[in-house]
């Protein structure tokens, strides 16, 4: 503890009396400095020099030693951490002292790992998670810098910061006042960025400086600022960075590791009119919320930045302040200038691409209510330091094992598809091959989209792709694998993959939004005026020109069967499980039977090969409940043909002309093409005969045949030409 510290005694003696055993308390003052970093670096050392599993506390507030205790905790990880954060960790009140003391001594005796705990003024106790935040919608970023700004940059002529600040001027018009430490004539990195600055018509000025030097900042402002004008935004990207473990660990390096973020902040914002600040970003790192081996004062120095930052917009209501905490970026910046972005990636962590880097932080500045510290980052391994805001994932039977769940953000999860977990498959039958249905591969996306984002409802699809069929043998198993991406509050990315292709290649892909229009269309009155196709699906359709099995076997008749327009009745009551018993049973689309007739009864339209479906625009899914509980009216219509593909466009509609659903360019494949040869169904060669006369002759026509009545042919002129107006229409 720091000298005469008030909780220092009381809590020597607390803690002996309450017998809780051996360990380090480190107990602070509000508001460390520089000059309290030998007492961080002795209590660290004390803890590694310990015997494992010797348990750390830290109390403090504002700029603390979270930074150490976090990357001691990484660099040791039998060490049990907890940091204890007090509104006022060093209260002179007789009362005060004996909660805050009673309190410790209870956080002590519970540290079994790592937890970190806040205590507001009121004594509520927090426990920090990160929780996701939804991406909002692209927008400009004139309400933060517009071209009247001068924005002043400080580490600001290389790195990501200098990226930054190029794109930010571009959007904006502001002018860029640069400050660095090398120099543009013996360093060609940044001079190549400043003459692209110069490309893209930015004024700029670059001026050297010691950020750490304030007299030195002060001399170049002023310059800056009787050029260019006075400085009305800081981007604060100085920062310095040497790797060493705890023991290493001088106290000289950590307060120079110090010196840019906190001093060079001050010294930077000393020498601007405060008042004429409008926006505030410093460019923190994620290593500051978590910790990282090697990196306690890397840590301590991006904690107390973070602080400073929440601070300055505190004191200033009328400033933007923004804290942003990155992880690793690739291709540029710190982690790739240690050559430790390829290790972090074996350590689980995923860097941030600068395209990616740089959207996200125009995204942060067009959005006015973004909160004022945002850690930002991709995968983080797990770690116990950096706790994310977990909720149960559904019992649902896709969402099944999950392997990567960042709530709101990210779910991979597997599942194993058998014939005996999932009937459905030995209707999917194909040249004795068990298919998974595209249909169930909707359903499975829909599922794990949910789970994603936490959401209810029927999603619409767009650019479906079934690029490659996911293939169950008979008595054996297959493992799928979903993963999901989050685009925005409504939005998920989802891919399925197989064990098949070592989860290396994606089978079906599609985007998910929730987002769903409230009508779909206008009522259609339905028209009664055709004939029903004279062919029964069921004996003569189903086993023949369609290979699906009774769960799928929905097309109940054809009220148009020709080449290239298909009107269907199809079933939409069904008394099937789709899921073995001891699995989750809920659906959360609509009947997949009847999905999955939709397209199969487009065979009709191709009737001499087996149509399979190779993507799908856009799918407008109808919501559970809403279908008649009969039936349902498909109208499908090609659009065009090119080869082997057939690209359709479905309407689904209830008796009452209600539209339900509807499928935006639904593409087919033609495999397994018989070329004519029988036994044909004598309704459904009149879409062949059409087809091949066009190939034949060119130009179109239409072809229809119509059957003799049953039981006997047609004879006579007259009952000849009554069949041939029947099959008119």
């Amino acid at each position: 503890a720091t000298p005469r510290h008030p909780l220092a005694e009381p809590l020597k003696a607390a803690l002996a009396k309450a017998g809780v055993g051996d360990g380090v308390l480190l107990v602070l003052p509000a508001d460390c400095d520089s000059s309290h970093v030998g007492l961080f670096l002795d209590a660290g050392r004390a803890v590694m020099a310990a015997p494992n599993g010797t348990r750390f506390v830290v109390v403090h507030h504002g700029y603390g030693a979270a930074g150490l205790a976090r990357t001691l905790r990484l660099e040791d990880p039998s060490a049990k951490t907890t940091i204890i954060d007090f509104a006022d960790p060093a209260p002179s009140d007789e009362d005060a002292v004996a909660s805050a003391v009673t309190t410790v001594v209870a956080e002590v005796a519970a540290t079994t790992d790592f937890t970190e705990a806040r205590y507001g003024a009121d004594g509520g106790r927090t426990v920090p998670r990160l929780s996701a935040l939804a991406a909002p919608k692209p927008g400009p970023i004139q309400d933060s810098l517009d071209a009247t700004d001068v924005l002043l940059v400080t580490g600001g002529g290389k790195g990501i910061t200098a990226e930054s600040a190029l794109a930010l001027a571009k959007d904006s018009g502001a002018r860029l006042a640069l400050l660095g430490r090398s120099d543009p004539e013996s360093d060609s990195e940044l001079a190549e960025n400043l003459d692209r600055m110069e490309a893209a018509g930015i004024r700029y000025r670059y001026e050297r400086a010691d950020v750490t030097s304030a007299p030195a900042v002060a001399e170049v402002v002023a310059r800056i600022e009787a050029d260019l004008g006075p400085v009305t935004a800081v981007l604060h990207g100085a920062g310095r960075n040497e790797p060493a473990a705890l023991f290493s660990l001088t106290e000289d390096s950590f307060r120079k590791t110090l010196a840019p973020k906190i001093g060079g902040l001050n010294a930077v914002l000393n020498a601007v009119d405060q008042d004429k600040i409008k926006l505030l970003v410093t460019f923190g790192s994620i290593i500051g919320r978590a910790g990282l081996r090697g990196e306690a004062h890397y840590a301590t120095a991006n904690d107390w930045m973070t602080e400073l930052t929440l601070r300055f917009g505190q004191e200033h209501p009328k400033a933007r302040a923004i804290a942003l905490e990155w992880s690793v970026w690739s291709g540029t910046g710190m982690g790739e200038k240690l050559g430790v972005v390829s290790a972090l990636m074996r350590d689980g962590i995923t860097p941030i691409p600068t395209e990616e880097g740089i959207t996200i932080l125009r995204q942060v500045l067009a959005d006015p209510a973004a909160p004022p510290v945002l850690v930002v980052c991709g995968r983080t391994s797990g770690l116990a330091t950096l706790p994310i805001q977990k909720r149960e994932l559904p019992l649902t039977r896709f969402v099944d094992r999950a392997i990567v769940h960042y709530p709101g953000v990210e779910l991979i999860t597997e599942a194993d598809l058998s014939d005996g977990a999932d009937p459905y498959l030995t209707d999917h039958l194909l040249d004795g091959q068990l298919l998974f249905p595209a249909v169930l591969g909707m359903e499975a996306m829909t599922q794990a989209a949910a789970a994603t984002l936490d959401r209810t409802g029927t999603p619409v699809l767009s650019d479906v792709e079934f690029l490659r069929p996911i293939i169950v043998s008979p008595g054996g198993s297959t493992t799928v694998r979903l993963a999901t991406l989050a685009r925005d509050a409504d939005t998920v990315d989802v891919v399925i993959r197989s064990d098949e292709t070592g989860f290396s290649a994606d089978h079906f892909r599609a985007r998910l939004s929730f987002a769903r229009p409230a009508e779909l269309g206008e009522r259609a009155p339905r028209d009664v005026a055709l004939p029903p196709v004279p062919v029964e699906p069921i004996s003569e359709l189903y086993g023949s020109v369609l290979f699906q099995g009774k769960r799928f076997q929905r097309v109940l008749g054809y009220q148009r069967a020709s080449a290239r327009h298909a009107v269907a009745e199809i079933a939409t009551s069904a008394d099937h499980y789709w899921f073995a018993p001891f699995l989750p049973q809920e659906r959360l689309l609509a009947d997949p039977g009847t999905r999955d007739a939709m397209m199969h009864a487009i065979q009709c339209c191709v009737p001499d090969a087996t149509l399979l479906p190779q993507g799908i625009e856009k799918l407008y899914l109808a919501e559970p409940g809403v279908q008649h509980d009969e039936y349902v009216l498909l109208d499908a219509k090609e659009r065009f043909q090119d080869g082997d593909s057939y690209v359709y466009d479905l309407d689904v509609r209830n008796p009452d002309g209600t539209l339900v659903e509807r499928w935006e360019g639904l593409k087919l494949r033609a495999v397994r093409k018989r070329d004519g040869a029988g036994p044909w169904v004598p309704s459904m060669l009149g879409s062949y005969v059409e087809r091949a006369c066009e190939r034949l002759l060119g130009g179109t026509r239409s072809v229809v045949l119509e059957p003799d009545p049953a039981g006997r042919p047609a004879e006579g002129i007259a009952e000849r030409r009554a069949q041939t107006a029947l099959a008119a229409g």
